[in-house]
């Protein structure tokens, strides 16, 4: 069996922690706004299947589709790297 990718792991840990956090008993929910940082060199398609992908991950979890946000498809990181280029970079500490 396939284990899924960490962005899928990461999105359904933060989608279970929404849900538990934030639905109210009653009423609508307000509106949940998905913004990963995609990497710089995804097509549109690609970006555009990635936030479709994470959407429905999130509604998985309960979440109201008609209330999740975002339009990630077209953004382009401004960055070449991930922010947590430099972070790689640091001497590891010795244990």
């Amino acid at each position: 069996m396939a284990r899924p990718d960490p962005g899928t792991a990461v999105t359904r840990d933060l989608a279970s922690q929404a849900v538990t956090d934030l639905m109210p008993l009653e009423g609508d929910p307000p509106a949940l706004r998905l913004l990963p940082l995609l990497p710089s060199g995804w097509t549109v398609e690609q970006r555009s299947a990635a936030s479709l992908w994470l959407k429905h991950v999130v509604v998985q979890f309960g979440w109201p589709a008609k209330r999740v946000t975002g339009s990630m498809s077209t953004r382009r990181m401004r960055h070449r790297r991930p922010c947590w280029g430099s972070w790689r970079r640091m001497p590891r500490r010795r244990m």
